[in-house]
């Protein structure tokens, strides 16, 4: 399969590394409205085009998927371009942001038949995929609680992360991997509560909040995120009937 890259930042420069490294992928070509110097440097070693336009991209011929790793007000209407273009999508988390951005999107990829895939990583690092399987099997009885922590430094590299309107902030950006995480291992939620600091583009960029999420099934699921702290760190625990 031949990739395209939209947006090579960090998480585009990564994707495009573990992409290099997987038997019959290549990567054809990068678009990036405005590349650092390090990224034209780095694709320059890797032999990769520079496409002058996201549109000049989706227009070749010679690429099947497209990566999208730019920011989160930008991916659904990427996405949708791509969706036309006939290229299948792996995007960058959070899908979109707003929930009528989503659904734009998704339908878009339902009409052109192609595939659509959000960067849900969590649900594939061993302990939290481990954690579903022992609730799934019954070894914690019937759940009860689940607590979930996800603490971070403000990504100062990128500021427009500081922008509520462009990123949702710490609960769309960060927590929104705890959440998926919850909603796959619990079921379906009815009802949420959630407290958060209100920040402009303007701050320096501090965002914290607390969510619970009361589960269909009665379970509770609290959620903690922010990003005013020196390092990253996740934790979770689990409680029920049966331990």
């Amino acid at each position: 399969m031949r990739f395209g890259i939209i947006g090579f930042g960090g998480m585009g420069r990564y994707h495009t590394a573990q992409l290099l490294q997987l038997p019959g992928v290549s990567v054809v070509a990068l678009a990036d409205p405005s590349p650092s110097s390090t990224s034209i440097a780095l694709a320059a070693n890797l032999g990769l085009e520079i496409a002058p336009t996201a549109t000049t991209l989706l227009a070749r011929n010679d690429i099947d998927a497209v990566i999208i790793a730019t920011p989160t007000d930008t991916h659904s209407a990427l996405a949708i371009a791509a969706a036309n273009a006939g290229k299948h999508i792996f995007c960058e988390k959070p899908l979109a942001r707003t929930l009528a951005e989503a659904e734009a999107m998704v339908a878009a990829a339902d009409r052109a038949q192609v595939r659509l895939a959000v960067g849900h990583v969590v649900r594939y690092f061993p302990e939290y995929a481990k954690a579903r399987a022992m609730v799934q099997a019954g070894e914690i009885g019937v759940p009860g609680v689940a607590r979930a922590l996800r603490l971070s430094a403000f990504p100062h590299a990128s500021p427009w992360f500081g922008d509520i309107v462009r990123s949702g902030g710490v609960v769309l950006d960060m927590m929104v991997h705890d959440f998926d995480w919850m909603r796959w291992t619990f079921g379906p939620v009815e009802r949420v509560h959630a407290l958060g600091l209100a920040h402009t583009s303007e701050s320096s960029g501090r965002d914290a909040a607390m969510v619970i999420l009361r589960f269909q099934s009665g379970a509770l699921g609290y959620v903690e995120g922010s990003w005013c702290y020196r390092r990253f760190q996740t934790s979770f625990e689990l409680s029920g009937s049966g331990g």
